[in-house]
């Protein structure tokens, strides 16, 4: 996913984990009020509440695609391709103060520090960093979503007597 990553890049670093998880919030919420409207839609008689239930889907996707026109490039990503003039005038932008010159230098820092490590691929795979390698792939394979999406809801709404 790109936007935690693009979120984690433009927070402020005393906010930075406090706005991913309410990423992760609206992410969750936005399943259940998914699951909602298809329940709602569901009991629309005449066949065509799936087709309602489509299209209220496509709003969000809509919202989603016209945002994306309004992203700028972040202060990290420009810094790391050289553009630093440009990066610097990007944070201004984004922290709505003058005076970035000990956040941007932190980043051309770690910038710096980023190129000179060598086979950054390869050092994941390293003995050291095993623990964490697995851990993130079991994350990913037990993820939320994997229940969300592949029969937990459907499944829970039966038992309580929904029908889907």
């Amino acid at each position: 996913q790109a936007v935690p990553v693009f979120l984690s890049e433009i927070a402020p670093s005393r906010i930075r984990g406090a706005l991913n998880i309410l990423f992760q919030l609206n992410i969750t919420l936005g399943i259940l009020f998914a699951n909602l409207v298809n329940y709602a839609t569901n009991k629309i008689k005449g066949g065509w509440g799936w087709r309602l239930s489509l299209g209220l889907g496509g709003l969000p996707a809509l919202l989603l695609t016209l945002g994306a026109f309004l992203v700028v490039d972040t202060p990290n990503s420009l810094i790391e391709r050289g553009h630093l003039e440009e990066g610097k005038v990007v944070l201004r932008k984004i922290r709505g103060i003058h005076n970035i010159e000990p956040e941007f230098l932190d980043l051309v820092n770690a910038s710096r520090v980023a190129k000179e490590v060598k086979h950054p691929f390869r050092n994941i795979l390293k003995r050291s960093n095993r623990p964490q390698l697995l851990i993130s792939i079991a994350l990913q394979v037990t993820a939320k979503h994997f229940f969300l999406f592949n029969g937990f809801i459907p499944k829970h709404l039966r038992t309580i007597q929904f029908s889907l």
